[in-house]
């Protein structure tokens, strides 16, 4: 009884992780391509993240020393080299391709790099899920060479997000680290290296900026996005296992393309639809694989 109710508990935590993440591709393209460009939104997220995650880590947890290599790991792939490449294909790419770049290929990146740290295999139907999702992110991919250099650079730097983000799962499965530590390593080692050189070298608009904009974008990426969905993802992870977690996360891509329509006036376009489909397909197809076999996948 206790178990089921603690899977319940996992899965509730990963749709509110789902609806969060849906809710950041869109936020994220709006304000990249608004008042604000990439370089700020990092320092938003992580600035804003610091703040809060730190008096978060103190009296909520049990205060887990993360000054070590592991966590400044998980930092690197966790934080500061997935947001460089995901803020930066936000102000290139539209947010439905980030939608099957980003969260949709994160299924294959996710598990390709928990083959690759751990040496757990890929096979049969999660194989075969993953080749759908994968089938999904090609029919983009062949679309995407057809129209503009900036939109390709966009959807490769949604694809070195994902794969940095894999590493960072898959670092998770690894070492088991406690997920306040965790959120507070992200947000606070991305912030010491990257706003001195935000400051000092990269262009901003901060300055110029509406501030409904900055505060809706300090408010999204730096508390929802950075720290509860990043919180809620970690204790997700443990509970329904990371395998689970990756499929679960590819029916962000559905939700966050149909939010994209009434909100910044993107088109689903046929390429688009396929590509969402063949994604969500795989995710269904792989969730419903992990619900029998999760005791093979399970972190905790």
């Amino acid at each position: 009884m206790q178990k089921n109710y603690s899977l319940l508990t996992g899965y509730i935590m990963a749709a509110v992780v789902v609806s969060i993440w849906s809710g950041f591709i869109v936020v994220s393209r709006y304000g990249a391509t608004h008042a604000l460009n990439g370089y700020d939104l990092i320092a938003l997220r992580y600035g804003v993240a610091s703040l809060v995650s730190i008096p978060v880590w103190w009296f909520l947890s049990s205060r887990v020393n993360f000054l070590n290599i592991r966590y400044l790991m998980l930092a690197i792939f966790g934080g500061m080299l997935y947001a460089i490449c995901a803020f930066t294909g936000f102000s290139l790419a539209p947010a439905n391709h980030a939608a099957v770049l980003l969260p949709g290929f994160m299924p294959v990146a996710i598990s390709l790099c928990i083959w690759l740290i751990i040496g757990t295999p890929i096979k049969g139907k999660a194989l075969l899920a993953l080749g759908i999702i994968s089938l999904g992110i090609i029919l983009l991919g062949t679309k995407t060479l057809t129209v503009s250099p900036e939109t390709l650079t966009g959807d490769i730097l949604f694809i070195c997000a994902a794969l940095s983000w894999g590493v960072f799962n898959a670092l998770l499965k690894k070492w088991h680290p406690d997920p306040y530590a965790t959120v507070v390593a992200v947000s606070l080692f991305t912030t010491l290296v990257y706003l001195p050189i935000f400051i000092l070298f990269l262009p901003s608009n901060l300055g110029q900026a509406p501030a409904s904009e900055v505060w809706l974008q300090a408010g999204y990426q730096g508390v929802l996005a950075a720290v509860v969905q990043l919180l809620l993802y970690v204790k997700a992870a443990k509970t329904i296992g990371a395998n689970n977690m990756a499929v679960t996360m590819a029916f962000v891509p559905v939700l966050a393309a149909l939010i994209a329509v009434p909100v910044l006036g993107e088109q689903i376009t046929l390429f688009i639809a396929i590509s969402l489909l063949c994604v969500t397909g795989g995710a269904i197809f792989g969730n419903i694989h992990g619900n029998k076999n999760r005791h093979k996948d399970e972190i905790n």
